[in-house]
């Protein structure tokens, strides 16, 4: 699951994987970043687990979440994507036997 939300949320903002998941804080990333963090949120994840999963602070996360939020109330289309990530459930593959 981890490398497809993650590819999800690179593919939605049009950042590279690796540079959503490196140090590097350009706005486009870092936005794209706050997203997820976001995202996760909305599925119940606590802030240590994102921070975990994401390898960040969980004091990091809450700042994202809170970046996020104040985002998605003046950008509807940010709004939406953070809102597709948080949808997101991953393919169940049917193995049906020949």
């Amino acid at each position: 699951m981890r490398g497809e939300i993650i590819k999800l949320c690179a593919t939605l903002f049009g950042v590279p994987v690796e540079d959503l998941m490196s140090p590097k804080r350009s706005r486009d990333i870092v936005e794209a970043r706050f997203a997820l963090y976001a995202a996760l949120r909305m599925r119940g994840w606590s802030y240590p687990r994102i921070g975990k999963f994401l390898r960040r602070d969980h004091a990091t996360v809450m700042y994202g979440v809170q970046r996020a939020e104040y985002i998605m109330e003046r950008h509807p289309l940010y709004e939406e994507k953070v809102e597709k990530i948080s949808m997101w459930q991953p393919e169940i593959v049917k193995v049906t036997g020949v």
